[in-house]
């Protein structure tokens, strides 16, 4: 059970701050193999907020449209 919430997890946004938080934390020196997997993080993080915002901007268009 507890590997199937780890698989579901890592398609939750939470999961990917969380790894990306703990990336910053643990850099000793600035290189481009250090900072790869934190702007990997951070894309991953924004495409989730594209994500959200589009489906919230189809909802309220679907009420809008419901409503007339």
């Amino acid at each position: 059970m507890i590997d199937t919430l780890q698989t579901v997890g890592t398609f939750n946004p939470i999961f990917g701050y969380i790894k990306v938080n703990d990336a910053i934390g643990e850099i000793t020196n600035l290189t481009q193999s250090t900072l790869q997997p934190i702007i990997y993080g951070i894309l991953v993080l924004l495409a989730f907020t594209i994500a959200f915002i589009a489906i919230a901007l189809v909802v309220t268009s679907q009420n809008r449209y419901a409503q007339q």
